[in-house]
């Protein structure tokens, strides 16, 4: 059977080089236009997701899922991490409202936990406890808060300060935090680098992360799975939009989730995927370079290599149609399995010709001598690739398929376009001799003459090999099949590290919640469960304990906790200024009151005032019926010291039966009293 095939195929190569200008313009010529058709129609297809057979149960369950919750799945994380709470706030917010300014390519940015509905319920999702300190904390911040609550500028906070070490020497441990943080405010402005007063420090509940704080925005972009990096404009967009809002670089803006992650795995791939083709040529060159010792053989090898991997992507494109990320790897596959045809050829062809043979007769002995193991070679070869094809991993079932048929095109390529180069372009060879070769092969010697010795040495190798198997493990975990030192890849287990992005998650959609609840329990159960989570855990439990929590909290603090009017660093006077008003205790209510315009006067006597002037009205509850009220007036441009305008002034609660009379604001209708009412009554009788 062998010297049948040999006998055809030596026949096969003797038509090739009767006519090799001719055969080989042919050849050259389909491989051309194979190159020309894979390169319209062979798209790449880097959609990981469709890399296994839609046919299989968990698959149909997988796609069921994502077509009820699309917004889950194709996730871009943007990991914001600023130095203060409220330049992570201030920055986020920005960047969320600009990627809302592009709807078609950010689906659904959200700002983990945003919205009117966590800023009114968001304290009930704390466990218990966590919401007892943090209660406890804002109790013991109380007076504080109570000093700043009328005012809130850097004056006021010093002011606090000189206030509080005043009174208690800075020994208050409920004020250690305040001070603290005012110390490292100063501290930055003393460095060159101001930052804001960090409030949020002063009641944190977790202090080994009050360095800085994190807000995590998450949206679905637009990706185009025709392309190898389908979601690079979007995400280069991001970051472009990131340093435009930050252009100091002062916030750390991180990516990760799967759009980053794939990302970054594509752009190693697609970079991987072109060195080492490069590297498969040059190395393959270097070792045809070794054997054959001719550049005119070299460069007929490699036009055979390209004709061959041509022919085997035009095909692809006709059964296939895609390349996924394992498919791709056809290329380097054929290109090594290429060379060993072309190897095998050239080198027996040197040895006839170094025998005395001439051109053409040596090219149809070559391919009669080899030809056979060749064709056996490539049976076996496809045999294995094809293997893959079964398997509902489409990616390595497609592999398989190209690949194994590649093989036989790069053996056709090796019978005909390379024996009519060679006879084309070696049409008389010179003189071939023996050429000396890198490796000695006297070095191997010893090992002959001593074959005892070498079968005792493999023997301890092997049972050395087969007492460190127990030792092997599996990794499971498909985040170690990443670079761990990537951006998106440190960023999510850093995320999931501090429980904000878990790992390793399976969901099941049970027909109802009472379904849901049993697998749940079920789960719990089983020791390979780290955690189960249901719909339920959408609504807070314990909420008894945690209103009752957050009852004595508002108690304490006041119904207009968390909604003082912060007076502006620098105002812009007008006539009633700006007030803001706190509570000192249960019966004293303090206004305070700045901004005021200096072109008004303090009272009917034209007592003037500067744009300095500080107004404080003390209304103190002395009884059921009686309020004293104090006013208070600074102004350190007009008068040398504070002084009180009223003293203790007390305002009794008028009669039920009062009446407040009405009063004429419109000037039209004042002047309209004036004629009417006023002037005639007081208009003198003699003058009539």
């Amino acid at each position: 059977m062998a010297e049948r095939i040999g006998a055809w195929l030596a026949a096969w190569a003797s038509a090739v080089v009767a006519r090799p200008r001719l055969t080989a313009a042919a050849t050259l010529a389909v491989a051309a236009l194979a190159a020309w058709y894979a390169a319209g129609n062979l798209v790449p297809n880097t959609d990981t997701a469709n890399m296994i057979a839609p046919t299989i149960p968990w698959r149909q369950h997988y796609n069921e899922y994502r077509a009820a919750f699309p917004l889950r799945d194709r996730n871009l994380l943007i990991v914001v991490d600023a130095s203060t709470p409220a330049r992570a706030d201030e920055f986020a917010a920005e960047l969320l409202g600009e990627l809302r300014k592009q709807p078609e390519r950010y689906r659904a940015p959200l700002l983990a936990g945003e919205g009117e509905f966590f800023e009114r319920n968001g304290l009930l999702y704390l466990p218990t406890p966590q919401l007892a300190e943090l209660t406890d904390r804002l109790a013991a911040a109380q007076p504080l808060i109570g000093l700043l609550g009328s005012r809130l500028d850097g004056t006021a906070v010093l002011g606090v300060a000189r206030r509080s070490l005043a009174a208690d020497g800075g020994g208050t441990a409920e004020l250690a935090s305040f001070y603290e943080e005012l110390a490292r405010t100063l501290g930055t402005v003393d460095d060159g680098e101001a930052s804001a007063f960090a409030w949020d420090r002063l009641i944190t509940l977790a202090p080994e992360r009050a360095a800085g704080a994190r807000r995590i925005i998450v949206l679905q972009p637009d990706v185009d799975f025709s392309r190898m990096q389908p979601a690079a404009a979007a995400i280069a967009d991001v970051r472009a939009i990131a340093a435009r809002l930050d252009p100091a670089g002062e916030v750390g803006v991180r990516l990760t989730g799967t759009v980053a992650m794939e990302h970054e795995e594509l752009l190693s791939v697609s970079r991987g995927a072109g060195l080492g083709a490069l590297a498969t040529l040059f190395m393959v060159a270097l070792v045809l370079y070794a054997a054959l010792r001719s550049w005119r053989l070299l460069f007929a090898s490699i036009l055979t290599l390209v004709a061959g991997l041509s022919l085997t992507a035009a095909f692809a494109a006709v059964a296939v149609g895609q390349l996924n990320l394992l498919s791709i790897a056809f290329v380097v596959l054929n290109v090594g399995l290429g060379s060993d045809y072309v190897i095998h050829v050239l080198l027996r062809y040197r040895e006839l010709v170094a025998e005395g043979h001439a051109t053409n007769a040596a090219l149809v002995e070559a391919v009669r001598d080899v030809g056979s193991s060749l064709v056996l070679c490539a049976f076996t070869t496809a045999a294995g690739f094809y293997a893959f094809i079964p398997t509902t991993f489409s990616g390595v079932s497609e592999l398989g398929l190209i690949a194994g048929t590649g093989v036989f095109f790069g053996l056709v390529a090796s019978i005909t376009l390379l024996p009519a180069l060679v006879a084309w372009w070696e049409n008389e060879p010179g003189p071939v001799g023996s050429a000396p070769t890198w490796l000695d092969p006297r070095i191997f010697a010893p090992l002959s003459r001593r074959p005892r010795l070498v079968l005792a040495v493999t023997t301890v190798a092997l049972i050395a090999a087969f007492a460190a198997l127990p030792r092997v493990t599996f990794d499971s975990n498909p985040i170690h099949l990443r670079d761990p030192d990537s951006e998106s890849v440190s960023t999510l287990l850093e995320l999931a590290a501090a429980g904000d992005a878990p790992l390793l998650n399976l969901v099941a959609v049970a027909p109802d919640a009472a379904t849901a609840r049993g697998w749940a329990a079920e789960l719990r159960e089983r020791p390979e469960v780290r955690a189960v989570t249901t719909a339920d855990a959408l609504v807070p439990p314990e909420q008894d304990e945690k209103l009752a929590l957050l009852d004595d909290l508002a108690l304490l603090m006041g119904g207009d906790f968390g909604k003082l009017e912060r007076t502006p660093a620098d105002p812009d006077p007008r006539y009633n200024g700006y007030s803001v008003g706190r509570w000192v205790d249960d019966y004293t209510f303090v206004v305070e009151t700045t901004g005021l315009l200096p072109k008004t006067w303090l009272d009917h006597a034209g007592r003037p005032h500067s744009d300095q002037l500080a107004v404080e009205e003390t209304y103190h509850r002395v009884s059921g019926d009686t309020i004293e009220l104090t006013m208070k007036i600074t102004d350190s441009k007009m008068y040398t010291e504070p002084w009180l305008a009223l003293n203790k002034q007390p305002l009794h609660l008028m009669p039920d039966d009062f009446d407040i009379p009405e009063l004429l604001c419109s000037p039209s209708e004042f002047a309209e009293y004036n004629n009417q009412v006023a002037r005639p009554v007081l208009r003198d009788p003699s003058k009539k």
